[in-house]
């Protein structure tokens, strides 16, 4: 099998060894991610960096995957190729639907970052006396 699966805590990473993504190894990549998907990794990144041909019925197992994980509340990121990277246009297109990152780190860190929102930010407004409001908005 030309897949490497690797883990980092919650986080299930399958890169893939290839020049060429076609539909011989979609079948593949089909069984290695339902697997995993059973096992509820719910943060997956594809390493698709060695690669510089994808043809479509490879992306559609992507595809299909990003809306299964989407539908538990999950994510899969693609890390691209820098250089060389020989898609149809179609391909291109239908990429832009994942997060797609630069090297396999950069998908890594980005499953990290943590957003905190303040909690009833109107509510602080609210609480001031009007007396003590310096301006609104």
């Amino acid at each position: 099998m030309d897949f490497k699966k690797q883990y980092w805590d919650d986080i299930f990473s399958v890169k893939i060894n290839l020049k060429r993504a076609t539909f011989l190894e979609a079948e593949n990549l089909k069984e290695v991610l339902n697997w995993e998907g059973e096992q509820q990794f719910k943060k997956l990144i594809i390493d698709l960096s060695e690669c510089i041909y994808i043809d479509p019925v490879f992306l559609g197992v992507l595809i299909s995957s990003l809306k299964k994980l989407a539908g538990l509340g999950g994510n899969l990121k693609i890390v691209l190729p820098e250089v060389g990277f020989n898609l149809e246009n179609n391909v291109v297109k239908a990429l832009r639907i994942f997060d797609t990152y630069n090297s396999h780190q950069e998908a890594i860190d980005s499953y990290k970052k943590v957003f905190v929102t303040p909690i009833n930010q109107n509510k602080i407004v609210e609480d001031v006396p009007k007396s003590k409001v310096l301006f609104s908005m």
